[in-house]
């Protein structure tokens, strides 16, 4: 009886002890659940960054898009323009031939009356004198044809010599920074803009960017700042379409002064990113 007892308590007690688990195994249950919620967090926090980093990059984009097409827009204005004057310049032809066939009339005439004057010498005065006013008509012909052609291409020549914006902005082949910054300025950015449509337009060409900075400040760090706006400007051109294969990005740090005077103006010049072209 005592026996059938001792062994019932002992088959209770076996049974509780494997139904608990180990305490070691609950714990690495719980620091498994805690590090899978640590990875499931990290994974939303990188893939939160890489949509606002694609958003940052699609706003750039479209920034740059927008003043692409600003600047076509005032390229077609301008082949408009340059378009008129040539209708103008053509006109101005049209009326100098008019004016050049009148005189070319009036010659004949004038030398015919003076064959016929030639022929009867009695009339030999009166044609001279009706020959030297023909002349004269001639000659006033002409002038009025060529003041009028000279009235038609004024207009004309001063839109062919407006100014051209594109050109303009073309021509600069420098970008200026204030103190310590590296950032473009709007203005510039117009400058960058009309050097990428100008790539574009041109495959065969390549660019060289050289970034540099003033006197002040130790070596290594206007060598860093010169990399740095050579860089930016970089960053503008590629988010206009240009190759990074085409675009080469160095700096000289104070190395290559513009100016070698000591002062903020001198300084001024000499915080810049060089736009150098050349041809693959």
């Amino acid at each position: 009886m005592i026996k059938n007892i001792v062994i019932s308590l002992l088959a209770v007690y076996v049974l509780t002890a494997c139904a608990k688990p180990p305490v070691a195994e609950v714990k690495k249950d719980g620091a498994s659940a805690t590090q899978a919620q640590a990875d499931e967090a990290a994974a939303r926090a990188a893939a939160h960054a890489a949509e606002v980093q694609k958003a940052e990059l699609e706003a750039a984009r479209a920034a740059a898009q927008a003043q692409a097409d600003e600047a076509a827009a005032r390229a077609a204005a301008h082949a408009a323009e340059m378009q008129s004057a040539q209708v103008e310049a053509a006109r101005a032809a049209a009326e100098r031939a008019q004016a050049d066939a009148a005189a070319a009339r009036a010659a004949v005439a004038t030398q015919a009356q003076a064959d016929e004057a030639a022929a009867n010498p009695a009339q030999a005065g009166a044609a001279a004198r009706d020959a030297a006013q023909a002349g004269a008509a001639a000659r006033d012909v002409a002038q009025a044809g060529a003041a009028a052609r000279d009235a038609a291409q004024v207009p004309a020549a001063r839109k062919m010599v407006a100014e051209d914006p594109i050109n303009e902005l073309l021509s600069k082949r420098a970008i200026y920074y204030p103190t310590d910054v590296d950032a473009i300025s709007e203005q510039d950015k117009r400058i960058v803009q009309a050097h990428a449509k100008h790539l574009a337009e041109h495959q065969k060409r390549s660019v060289r960017l050289e970034g540099n900075a003033d006197e002040r400040g130790s070596s290594e760090y206007n060598l860093a700042l010169g990399q740095r706006r050579a860089d930016g400007v970089k960053k503008l051109l590629l988010l206009s379409g240009i190759g990074e294969d085409r675009i080469e990005s160095v700096s000289y740090g104070e190395e290559k002064p513009a100016s070698s005077a000591h002062n903020e103006a001198a300084w001024s010049q000499n915080r810049r990113t060089d736009i150098k072209y050349s041809v693959r």
